[in-house]
């Protein structure tokens, strides 16, 4: 059977809270930046390059009214395919 990882991200203009989900153990991996969408997109590589998040992952985020939009580019930085 194939496992992936689930990554959620709540960001906001400078905060951004990060979980992520191990599908085989059900380990969760929080975070939470102050930074830019590019500190969030480095934080996920760096864990990837690490090993503790394990390819292939999928993400998904919620900005609502007052947060940012993480563009195009981000998102496939962190993994994710281009649609």
């Amino acid at each position: 059977m194939r496992y992936c990882t689930y990554v959620g991200i709540d960001t906001h203009s400078q905060k951004h809270c990060i979980c992520a989900i191990m599908s085989e153990t059900g380990s969760p991996l929080e975070h939470t930046i102050i930074g830019s969408v590019n500190d969030v997109a480095d934080w996920i590589m760096d864990n990837v390059n690490s090993g503790a998040l394990e390819p292939p992952l999928r993400c998904v985020y919620e900005a609502g009214p007052t947060g940012c939009i993480i563009p195009e580019a981000h998102i496939q930085k962190a993994g994710r395919p281009s649609r």
